[in-house]
C-alpha cells in the first residue's frame, strides 16, 4: 500500500458581485502581502509573520504564506524576482467542501475571508475527478493545500488531495512489448526510473529522482524562460 497525491480542480460557477468583489480582496491582499513579505527578504516563517499579519487576508492564507515565503527566499527556490498573478494559497484547514448530488451542480465549496466566513459557492468539478472529490468529502482522501485563481474572468479552486493506493506491481520478465523491426523483444519499458516534477513560480520546472538506493538526488532546475 503507498500513498497517491493529485490536484483536483473546480470551477467556481458564476459568483455574484458581492462574492466576486470579495474574491479579488482576498487575491489583492495575498499578492501585496505575498510581494512584501518577499521584498523584506523573510526566510522563516517567524520573519513572514511580521509582515503579512498586517494585511487583511484569512489565517488560511497567512499561514500558507508563511510557509510559501521562506521557501521563496532560498530554502527551496531561492528567487530572484516575483512573478505577476500568484494563486492564493490556502491551508488545508480552510477549504470545505459540500456535496448535493440531488442538485445539477453537485459541489459546492466554502472560501476562506477575513470578514466572511461563509462565502459558500458552488463549483464544476472535473468528471474524471469525481472519485477523488468524494474520497475527499467522505475522508477516505486526505486534503492538502489549495489555491484560489482566476483565469480569463474565471475563478477556479485547485486542491490536493492524498490517499492510500495499491502498490503497483514490478514488471515481470515475461512482461515484453511486441518485437521491434529485428525482431527482438523490446525491454525498454522494464527499466523504470519513477520521477518528481514540480511546475514553480521560481524556477519553471524542478525535476527529482531517487538514486539506486531509494533516495532522492539533487533537484533539476530549469528557470530560463522556459527553454
Amino acid at each position: 500500500m503507498g500513498k497517491l497525491t493529485k490536484t483536483l480542480e473546480l470551477k467556481l460557477v458564476d459568483p455574484n458581485a458581492h462574492k466576486r468583489q470579495k474574491l479579488r480582496e482576498t487575491q489583492e491582499g495575498y499578492e501585496q502581502a505575498l510581494q512584501a513579505a518577499f521584498a523584506a527578504g523573510c526566510d522563516t516563517q517567524s520573519a513572514a509573520n511580521d509582515v503579512v499579519v498586517e494585511y487583511d487576508l484569512s489565517g488560511y492564507a497567512k499561514n500558507a504564506l508563511k510557509k510559501y515565503v521562506p521557501q521563496l527566499c532560498g530554502n527551496s527556490y531561492d528567487a530572484n524576482e516575483l512573478h505577476d498573478d500568484h494563486p492564493v494559497r490556502f491551508t488545508n484547514e480552510g477549504l470545505q467542501l459540500d456535496h448535493q448530488p440531488q442538485n445539477a451542480i453537485e459541489w459546492y465549496v466554502k472560501i476562506p475571508h477575513h470578514e466572511d466566513y461563509h462565502l459558500w459557492i458552488p463549483a464544476r468539478a472535473n468528471p474524471d475527478q469525481r472519485e477523488w472529490l468524494e474520497a475527499v468529502y467522505a475522508d477516505d482522501a486526505e486534503m492538502g493545500e489549495s489555491r484560489l485563481l482566476e483565469r480569463d474572468g474565471t475563478w477556479y479552486l485547485h486542491l490536493t488531495a492524498t490517499r492510500d493506493v495499491e502498490d503497483e506491481s514490478e514488471a515481470s520478465a515475461d512482461e515484453r512489448t511486441p518485437p521491434d523491426e529485428s525482431g527482438e523483444p523490446c525491454l525498454a519499458g522494464l527499466d523504470r526510473t519513477p520521477i518528481g516534477v514540480d511546475i514553480g513560480e521560481a524556477s519553471l520546472v524542478t525535476v527529482c529522482h531517487r538514486d539506486e538506493s531509494g533516495s532522492p538526488v539533487r533537484p533539476r532546475l530549469w528557470a530560463d524562460d522556459g527553454n
